[in-house]
């Protein structure tokens, strides 16, 4: 495409070839031969720079929702004799709504190659393709510029975020007997001491081991391991009828942060955790422990969606067998009907399971949004209503602090 410059330049090339015409001089046709001449090298000299200019792109492979990364681009020209100027766009697909692409501005470029970087915010979770990039490239005159889309792709799995949870309760179902002994609902952390380690996030102030500290000139913490192994079934409500909300603020996204950070929370206890969800085929992650398994159904969390085709109750009934007896059931759903209650009052009963029951709270998601004494009501009838099943019920509200929750 010619610029301004151009534009001028072949104008005034025409008053020449006028003048000549006019004048008979062959030093103005010399004049007007020398301008187009020019005009055209520039417009072939300027397909030549793009097509010999090559782009690279290298940036993390995973991150997590609302992260901010870094992204280096790496740009090389063949031709490298010759200033040039250039307008890179690159398409961050992994951004927000009203997210307009990153354009960066080169001029001068002599040495062949350079490279730059920029930062973006990764809106929200999924998996994503970042690119193409857009090329504009001038020619060293500035006559004319080139445009072409140069496909390189990058792969980039956004995680739900995470936020801290300071405790979960080790819950069990019922009194009954084993080996002589009353197994009961046990709640709190059920820790023995273990030694001492390095501080890390999830560590609370009340565990730093100052002796040790003083010692070392780091932070130490007292560590404990389960006095019992902790099993637990995680499960998320993928039902279609049951995403209320819009964009963010859904009770399905809701239920995907608390899921992630619950199992995050179970691996640094070194619980043997599972994972169910009810989407179209089914998601089934069969209890495990350790780092891998947390990254594997946090992978499964990353674009995982609400197209699922049962109700949380049928999907617990066709896999009860996965359930270990004497294990955590967490459930985060907005819609724990009868049939759904009596069930899980049926495995608290059978199988001495613990049911952690996290209640979105569909009336704070919704559009218009009840009063606030309907709205304390609301809240209310949910907890009464788990009275009989579970000792601790987790009820979220729309643009609640997910952590506070998760507290005590």
């Amino acid at each position: 495409m010619p610029t301004k410059r151009a534009i001028f330049v072949f104008g005034f090339s025409l008053i020449l070839l006028v003048g000549a015409w006019a004048s008979k001089l062959v030093l103005l046709y010399f004049a007007f031969s020398a301008c187009m001449g020019l005009i055209i090298l520039s417009y072939i000299f300027s397909k030549f720079l793009l097509f010999n200019l090559e782009l690279k792109r290298e940036m993390p492979a995973q991150a997590y929702e609302g992260e901010l990364i870094s992204i280096q681009i790496k740009l090389r020209s063949r031709v490298a004799f010759l200033d040039q100027s250039m307008e890179i766009e690159d398409l961050f697909t992994a951004s927000g709504p009203h997210h307009t692409p990153k354009t960066i501005y080169l001029n001068g470029i002599s040495r062949g190659k350079i490279q730059f970087s920029y930062q973006e915010f990764c809106y929200k979770r999924g998996r994503y393709k970042i690119g193409p990039f857009k090329a504009k490239i001038f020619d060293p005159l500035g006559l004319f510029y080139m445009r072409k889309e140069i496909y390189v792709y990058s792969d980039l799995t956004v995680y739900p975020s995470i936020f801290l949870v300071h405790n979960l309760p080790f819950i069990l179902g019922h009194l009954a007997p084993r080996f002589g002994e009353q197994t009961t609902r046990i709640s709190g952390n059920y820790e023995e001491f273990y030694g001492i380690r390095e501080y890390q996030q999830e560590d609370g102030w009340r565990r730093i081991h100052w002796r040790s500290t003083a010692r070392t000139s780091a932070l130490m913490v007292k560590h404990f391991e389960q006095s019992s192994q902790w099993k637990a079934t995680l499960v998320l409500d993928c039902f279609k009828a049951n995403s209320i909300g819009f964009g963010k603020n859904n009770t399905f996204e809701y239920a995907i942060k608390i899921i992630a950070s619950l199992t995050k929370y179970l691996m640094y206890k070194n619980a043997s955790f599972g994972f169910l969800a009810n989407t179209k085929n089914h998601l089934r992650i069969n209890i495990n422990k350790g780092k891998n398994h947390y990254y594997k159904i946090l992978d499964k969390l990353a674009s995982i969606d609400a197209e699922g085709l049962i109700n949380v109750h049928t999907l617990l009934a066709k896999y009860q067998w996965l359930l270990p007896e004497s294990s955590s059931l967490i459930i985060a759903s907005n819609n724990f009907d009868q049939s759904l209650l009596k069930f899980l009052n049926y495995l608290k009963i059978q199988k001495n399971i613990g049911i952690i029951p996290i209640v979105l709270n569909s009336a704070s998601f919704a559009v218009d949004k009840p009063e606030k004494e309907v709205f304390s009501q609301k809240i209310r009838h949910i907890k009464n209503t788990f009275n009989q099943i579970s000792s601790q019920v987790y009820v979220i509200n729309c643009n609640d602090d997910l952590k506070m929750h998760f507290m005590r």
